[in-house]
């Protein structure tokens, strides 16, 4: 998104999202009039100029990464129950704060936001300046797991505000929902980075689920798949499947870390075979499976229900190509055309 974002007199219950946006201007909260319950959600964008909110009430704000010339956040004095977590405010500018808010009682939370800017004044809240982070801890009684850290980027000029390698690992807290990144990178369940990059690979192991419960680590194998991709992982990893049918087509890559003694297994996680059914239409001829392992080893399925749906065009489960080796496919039942 090219230029300013303005977002002006959504009243009521509005529970407005604005997400994994590019802003390269002003970001502009204006009159944002939630209520408690139905907040509007702010959350995984890379702002290059400010973020701006006035007379917005109920609104969080989350894991947003903001480089600036300027103030990178104000909060004005017509706010209320605005929160602040997991955010990125940075300053090149000595003349301003990192982050300006208008009256303390507008804040319901403020905690895990890496706060910087080269001048004196780290915060300013009612026209009072506090020059570094343990004064405004002190002052505000908040922001105790904040940073003050300045970080850099992989190419600020041109808007692209990716953490850049050798920066410091800045963990945030978790924030239920916000599974993704700007760029759909699966998130650290426990230990997410700050901001709107998910920038920090931790090696998986040990037991993880797949289910639709809305209780399990991951919704579906696409899920767990991309989170084995991006993280790596350092021992077995196990996922154990809930009973049901999943309709989904995924490729696995070559898996960092994954050996003769570090597998991944996919499994019913009731044991019982036909409990988890995994179902495709197939009909691109560029993408003819189900399961594709795409140079990936040591990749074990073992008591699932492969099938074609039978208004597919190919009736291939599986796809090995690029040098897969390694893998087994066990007790499973395949069924195609």
């Amino acid at each position: 998104m090219e230029g300013s974002f303005n977002l002006y007199n959504a009243f009521g219950n509005s529970s407005n999202i604005v997400r994994n946006n590019v802003i390269t201007h002003i970001f502009d909260l204006y009159s944002l009039n939630s209520t408690e319950g139905k907040e509007a959600v702010v959350y995984n964008n890379f702002i290059k100029y400010k973020l701006v909110v006035r007379s917005c009430s109920y609104t969080k704000i989350y894991n947003n990464t903001v480089s600036s010339t300027a103030c990178p956040a104000t909060v004005d004095n017509f706010c209320n129950n605005i929160t602040l977590l997991n955010n990125i405010f940075i300053t090149s500018n000595s003349g301003y704060p990192a982050m300006d808010i208008g009256e303390i009682a507008d804040i319901a939370s403020e905690n895990y936001n890496c706060l910087y800017t080269s001048g004196a004044t780290l915060v300013k809240c009612n026209t009072v300046n506090y020059s570094t982070l343990a004064d405004w801890q002190t002052f505000s009684g908040m922001s105790a797991n904040s940073f003050n850290q300045n970080l850099t980027f992989v190419d600020a000029a041109n808007n692209d505000l990716h953490i850049a390698s050798g920066n410091p690992d800045l963990i945030g807290t978790p924030i239920d929902k916000i599974k993704y990144d700007i760029d759909g990178d699966l998130r650290n369940k426990t230990n997410p980075n700050i901001g709107a990059d998910e920038y920090t690979k931790v090696p998986m192991s040990g037991e993880y689920t797949i289910g639709k419960n809305g209780t399990e680590d991951f919704a579906s194998f696409t899920e767990a798949v991309g989170a084995i991709e991006f993280n790596g992982i350092s021992d077995a990893v196990s996922f154990a499947v809930s009973t049901g049918t999943y309709e989904e087509q995924f490729a696995i890559h070559e898996i960092e870390g994954a050996s003769a003694d570090a597998m991944v297994y996919f499994y019913p996680a009731s044991s019982n075979e036909h409990d988890v059914i995994l179902k495709y239409t197939v009909q691109d001829d560029n993408n003819a499976y189900i399961v594709k392992l795409d140079g990936a080893d040591y990749i074990f399925f073992q008591l699932i229900d492969f099938e074609i749906n039978q208004d597919s065009y190919y009736s291939i489960i599986f796809d090995l190509d690029n040098g897969a080796c390694y893998n087994k496919i066990a007790s499973c039942n395949l069924s195609g055309l």
